[in-house]
C-alpha cells in the first residue's frame, strides 16, 4: 500500500481534489487541515507541505460538505473525524472502519452524515437500501436548527482513487486484509 506511505504535494491535492492550490493554502493557513507534516519552513519559495493520503480523503470529505452549503470550519470538523478516526465499528456493532476510508466493498455503500457537532458513518447494504441510515439518523435528527449532510463516501473514495490511479477495491482489499 505504497499511497499510504507517500507524501502528496499541495498540486497533487488540489489535482486529485479539482481544487486550486490558492484556496488550499488557505484551508492550512487557517488551521483546519489536521495533522500536516509540514517542513520547516513550509510555504515558503522552496519548501513544500507534505499531506498524507488521510489529508487527500479529508479535504475531499470537507469540499463535499462545503459544496452542499456549510461553512468551511464546520466542514473541516466533521471530515477530520473520518479521515483521522476509524471508530465505526465501536459505535454502532457494526464493522471496523479504518481511518480514511468506507466500510469494505463487500459490506455495501458507506454513507457519512453529519449534523452540527455529531457525524457517523453507516453501511448501506445493498439488500436494506436506505433503512440503516434511518435508523442512526432517528438519534439526530432533532437537531432542528442544524442542516444534516449525508454523503456516500463509498463513492467519493472511489472517485479519489480513480484520480490518484489507485485501483479503489484493491486499496480496500488490501487495507482490510482481504484475499483478491
Amino acid at each position: 500500500m505504497e499511497f499510504l506511505d507517500r507524501n502528496y504535494n499541495a498540486s497533487d491535492v488540489g489535482r486529485t481534489n479539482k481544487m486550486s492550490i490558492q484556496r488550499l493554502n488557505s484551508w492550512h493557513e487557517r488551521g483546519l487541515i489536521t495533522g500536516l507534516k509540514d517542513l520547516e519552513g513550509a510555504g515558503k519559495q522552496g519548501r513544500n507541505r507534505r499531506y498524507s493520503f488521510y489529508n487527500v480523503m479529508e479535504v475531499a470529505l470537507a469540499e463535499k460538505i462545503i459544496g452542499a452549503g456549510i461553512a468551511a470550519n464546520l466542514a473541516y470538523k466533521a471530515s477530520r473525524n473520518f479521515a483521522h478516526a476509524g471508530d465505526g465499528g465501536a459505535i454502532f456493532d457494526q464493522l471496523e472502519r479504518f481511518p480514511g476510508f468506507p466500510f469494505h466493498h463487500d459490506k455495501g455503500e458507506t454513507a457519512f452524515a453529519f449534523c452540527g457537532d455529531h457525524s457517523f458513518e453507516t453501511i448501506i447494504g445493498r439488500d436494506n437500501a436506505f433503512q440503516a441510515l434511518d435508523d442512526h439518523l432517528h438519534g439526530i435528527r432533532n437537531l432542528a436548527s442544524a442542516p444534516m449532510i449525508v454523503v456516500n463516501v463509498s463513492a467519493l473514495f472511489t472517485e479519489i482513487c480513480g484520480a490518484m490511479g489507485i485501483h479503489d477495491y484493491a486499496a480496500l482489499d488490501a487495507v482490510y486484509g482481504v484475499a483478491a
